[in-house]
């Protein structure tokens, strides 16, 4: 079977674009694990508020039931209200944070305030954007949560005893 020049061609430059973003990419990445997967987001979520909307979305009248809900993450599947999501990949990658969001969204980081570069983590049905260990963005069905780490049990937290106290 012969195959056609033009094909050849397009695998060759496709091989060659993957070759330079496998080259490039580490390069790129600053708190992903190495094998391209970022786990540090599994745990307890709370959904404080609703920072900002894609073009597309689902709109303020579902999104506003959803503050205060939890975010459930786990290694083997995603909760979030009423849905479950199964086998999130945790893919991620570190982003310019407004070539991201406005190619992907059609939105501003104004609202999101999101680092620069944001490591970017992708589940089943959502996008995680890191802002620190304890806040993420969740970026769902077109809407973006603001979601704060939910306090382990036996975990005391010395932030708030003295404000000037440095870590």
């Amino acid at each position: 079977i012969m195959s056609h020049p033009s094909s050849e061609h397009h695998l060759h430059c496709f091989l060659l674009a993957l070759g330079i973003l496998l080259c490039v990419s580490p390069a790129l990445a600053t708190e992903v694990l190495e094998s391209g997967r970022d786990t540090s987001i599994v745990g307890e979520w709370k959904i404080k508020s609703v920072l900002d909307y894609a073009t597309i979305s689902i709109g303020a009248d579902q999104a506003k039931p959803l503050i205060g809900k939890e975010l459930i993450i786990t290694k083997e599947k995603i909760r979030f209200g009423n849905q479950v999501c199964t086998e999130p990949s945790f893919l991620a990658e570190s982003v310019e944070t407004n070539i991201e969001l406005i190619q992907n969204a059609r939105v501003s980081n104004d609202l999101l305030r999101l680092p620069n570069p944001v490591t970017v983590v992708e589940l089943s049905c959502a996008y995680a954007y890191i802002k620190d260990r304890n806040r993420i963005v969740l970026a769902w069905n077109g809407i973006f949560f603001d979601a704060v780490r939910k306090k382990q049990q036996g975990v005391t937290m010395h932030s708030r005893q003295n404000p000037t106290s440095a870590k």
